[in-house]
Order: C-alpha cells, then structure tokens, then sequence
C-alpha cells in the first residue's frame, strides 16, 4: 500500500473468496436454527415456564454440541458433513453443558465491559468536534476485539480437540 497505488477491485476479489460465502452461509444456518429453538420455546410457554427454560437449555446445548463446525471447516478444511461429525464426535453432552456455561459467563463479563466502556464513549461523545469521532473510532475497535476473541476461542477449542498423532513420534 506504501509503494505503490491500492486497487480496491483487486483487494475485494483477493478478500472475498468462496470461503467467506460459506461461512456466511453456515452462520446463517446456525441462527435460523437458533431462531426455531427461541420459537419452539415460545411455544412451550403456554404450558409452563420451567418447560420452557428446559426446552431453551436443551436447544442451547444442542447448538454447543456443533461449536466446533466453523473451525473445523475453515482451519482444518473439512467439509460440512464432515465438520458435523467431527464437532458432534468430539462435543458430548457435558462438554457442551460446561462450554455453553463459559459462553454465558464470558458474554457476561463482556457486556460489564462493554458497559463500562460504553459509558466512557458518551462521556468522549460530548467533546466538541471529535467526540463523536472518537467515539466511533472505540466502538469499531471494540467490535474488532469482540470478533477476534470470538475467533480466537474457537480456533483454540479446534485445536484443543485435534488429534495429536503427528506430534507423538516427537
């Protein structure tokens, strides 16, 4: 970019591979099916309420059980059915019962962050001139750091779980 003159057609076609329309694809999967759940559970909220928070923490587990479907298909390059059977394989119930728990607890702790930081950024947005600026600038940067943690856990989780058989002659 330094040397020489950046041609956004070029970048674009080098960023936007087939590989992102297929995570996209399989995130639009998971939250259709997350949606179907929350709506199941809607529905068993006539009957009773604690039926209802079963129902939704057996789909919510049900859905950690297929944690590892992303990271298997974009750092281990398996294919979708593939990737099924690896996350369903190697997440058993209890393992997704305790990752589902870590889940929780780290949205949690991130949302009291994100609160604290989000009081910090409408103190910056009453700076005059580049308060609002500034304040953009930290809700991207936030956002960054939020997905990177995200990714970040879920290629750890895929390797927590690959077989080490390369690494046994060592």
């Amino acid at each position: 970019v330094l040397t020489g003159a950046a041609d956004l057609r070029t970048h674009l076609a080098e960023s936007l591979t087939w590989d992102i329309a297929k995570m996209f694809g399989v995130f639009l999967l998971f939250y259709l099916m997350l949606m179907v759940g929350f709506m199941v559970a809607a529905m068993f909220a006539i009957a009773s309420v604690w039926l209802t928070i079963l129902v939704l923490l057996f789909f919510l587990v049900f859905l950690a059980k297929f944690t590892l479907v992303i990271p298997a298909m974009f750092v281990g390059g398996m294919n979708f059915s593939d990737a099924i059977r690896y996350s369903n394989q190697n997440i058993t119930w209890s393992r997704a019962l305790r990752l589902l728990g870590i889940i929780v607890l780290a949205i949690l702790i991130m949302i009291v962050g994100l609160m604290i930081v989000g009081m910090l950024a409408i103190v910056l947005a009453k700076v005059p001139f580049i308060g609002i600026g500034l304040q953009y600038l930290l809700q991207w940067v936030l956002a960054g750091f939020m997905a990177t943690l995200g990714s970040a856990a879920l290629v750890g989780l895929y390797y927590r779980y690959e077989k080490e058989d390369d690494y046994e002659e060592e």
